[in-house]
């Protein structure tokens, strides 16, 4: 009856021989249940289940680990297509270019080495918020809200932020996420752009920042920065105000994910942006809107769903095994 059994056979006086007289499995016309497994076994079954299981999970390490465990069990398309994911929800191109030699595999729904950068960080972003990884999430979108004001500085007000800055000051080498990669060991460092008060002088932009603030002091960029000069430049008024919203939302959650031990839930940063952003999902839609403005991907694009994509292709390379 394909349902679980409402009553519980006699267990006291079990008699196997009446019990199997009247199974009804036994009829003639009864269908088979079972499935019989060949040349496959159990512990192999379950560990490619569990493969599965991670890759659908998002969790790509722990699916290259159990892959390490059967490798000689798994095609060379399949192992390498778990590599090349585990590299990639880490942000490691070098080393998908490295896997991927001869372009075998389609990875990148955007192709162009600066705009795929900031669209690859804003996947690994998405992801976050849908394995509930919310603090890591909120500590995540300053380099990437900076990246899409930049483009969208550049495409829809023609100002390119190169020509008014300066690499000065040293920093230890962070990665995407803000934090500094490794202990106890040298970094190598990178420059902090700042604002060039010789560069800015005499121009237009210093005039719209002595504006805004009153008296400009130039010093790092910030992305309020940006979104002062873009709502100035700019005739949308409708994009400014989704700017003006992430950047307010940013400065809200920012600072206390990143230097506070805080729950983060979808409730604390409705709380903590007084309603102007009801869940993590919110916030990420201004950012999808965000990269369709600055010409990356449109925010219903097909490309948003390229982890599942790569995954269905991953799941269906180890279902035909």
């Amino acid at each position: 009856m394909k349902e679980m059994n409402k009553n519980h056979e006699e267990r006291e006086d079990f008699v196997n021989d009446l019990e199997f007289e009247f199974d009804e499995d036994n009829s003639e016309d009864a269908s088979n249940r079972c499935t019989e497994v060949k040349s496959l076994n159990l512990m192999r079954l379950m560990k490619l289940e569990a493969l599965k299981k991670h890759v659908l999970a998002y969790d790509y390490p722990a699916a290259l680990s159990v892959a390490e465990e059967i490798k000689t069990d798994l095609s060379d398309d399949v192992y390498r297509l778990l590599q090349i994911a585990d590299a990639r929800i880490k942000l490691d191109h070098s080393r998908i270019s490295r896997l991927n030699t001869g372009k075998k595999y389609k990875i990148y729904p955007v192709e162009e080495s600066g705009k795929r950068k900031v669209f690859e960080y804003a996947l690994s972003l998405q992801i976050k918020v849908k394995k509930q990884e919310y603090a890591d999430f909120i500590r995540g979108i300053t380099p990437l809200t900076m990246d899409l004001l930049e483009q969208i500085l550049k495409s829809k007000c023609g100002i390119v932020l190169d020509d008014y800055c300066t690499g000065t000051g040293e920093v230890q080498r962070r990665d995407m996420r803000g934090s500094a990669q490794g202990t106890g060991e040298k970094h190598r460092k990178e420059v902090i752009r700042k604002w060039s008060v010789s560069k800015l002088k005499k121009t237009e932009l210093y005039d719209l920042l002595n504006e805004e603030y009153g008296g400009f002091r130039a010093g790092a960029v910030y992305s309020h920065h940006l979104e002062k000069l873009i709502s100035r430049k700019c005739g949308d008024a409708a994009l400014c105000h989704k700017i003006k919203q992430l950047v307010i939302i940013e400065g809200l959650v920012r600072n206390m994910a990143a230097h506070e031990i805080v729950s983060v839930t979808d409730a604390w940063i409705c709380e903590k942006t007084s309603g102007a952003a009801r869940s993590a999902w919110d916030i990420f839609k201004m950012i999808k809107h965000l990269a369709g403005a600055a010409g990356i991907v449109l925010e219903d694009d097909a490309a948003w769903n390229s982890y599942d994509r790569m995954n269905d292709r991953i799941t269906g390379s180890v279902d035909a095994l």
